[in-house]
């Protein structure tokens, strides 16, 4: 029996660990992505032909299609508290 209470022991404690781990890569992620938008954008405005600008604006809208994606997952996970 406490060989029973030490191994659900650390299958909790591993639970909780990677639960943190999980935390940590998620708002990592998001935070690169709403970055990579705003930063896709003012380089494209920054460049001289239509072409370029609208190059870095599609970039930018797949960063947006990235980060909604995490925030569905998020949500899916029980990770946000309120729906976006």
């Amino acid at each position: 029996m406490e060989e029973i209470n030490a191994f659900s022991e650390r299958n909790l404690y591993c639970v909780k660990i990677l639960s943190q781990i999980r935390n940590v890569c998620f708002n990592v992620t998001n935070k690169r992505a709403a970055i990579s938008v705003a930063a896709n954008i003012a380089e494209g405005m920054g460049r001289n032909y239509k072409k370029d600008t609208v190059q870095f604006l599609h970039i930018a809208r797949g960063s947006l299609y990235e980060l909604e994606t995490l925030l569905m997952i998020a949500q899916m996970l029980e990770m946000l508290k309120e729906q976006f």
